[in-house]
Parts: C-alpha cells; structure tokens; sequence
C-alpha cells in the first residue's frame, strides 16, 4: 500500500534527523513507526487498531495536521 503524508516542516526535520539517527531512511523509519503501532494495538486496552482510522486515532501521529491521500482507482474495461 502506498500512503501520502504530508508533514508540517518541523515535524519533517525531527523525521528525517531521527532516521538519520538509526542509519535508515525517512521512509523506513516511518514504516518501522506504523508497523510498531500495529503491533501493540492501541493504547487505551491493548487491543490491536481495527482499522486505519483506528491506528492514526490512536498514535504518535494524532493532532500533526497530516494529510493522507490515494491514487483513485477507476476500475478497467470489462470485454464480455
């Protein structure tokens, strides 16, 4: 899956530097942080997230002001 996150510039700086950090990219990082999320489930019963929306309410991620978007998907021609 690919996501769009668009980050406020300051919150990009503290991104990248503590990827820097751990000698990987910006990209990894952020899939280490999700993946992690994902794994201990949200904090308020120790129940894995449901969903997306349950991941993003319930992570580092919540008040950043971040933007998601998808590439639309049209479908495809059907030849019968």
């Amino acid at each position: 899956m690919t996501l769009t996150v668009n980050l406020h510039p300051e919150t990009e700086r503290g991104l990248i530097a503590q990827a820097m950090a751990k000698g990987i990219s910006p990209a990894s990082f952020v899939e280490e942080i999700v993946a992690r999320e994902v794994m201990a489930g949200d904090s308020s019963g120790g129940a894995e997230a449901k969903n997306l929306v349950d991941l993003f309410e319930n992570s580092p991620f919540k008040g950043l002001s971040m933007t998601i978007e998808r590439d639309q998907d049209y479908g495809r021609d059907i030849i019968l």
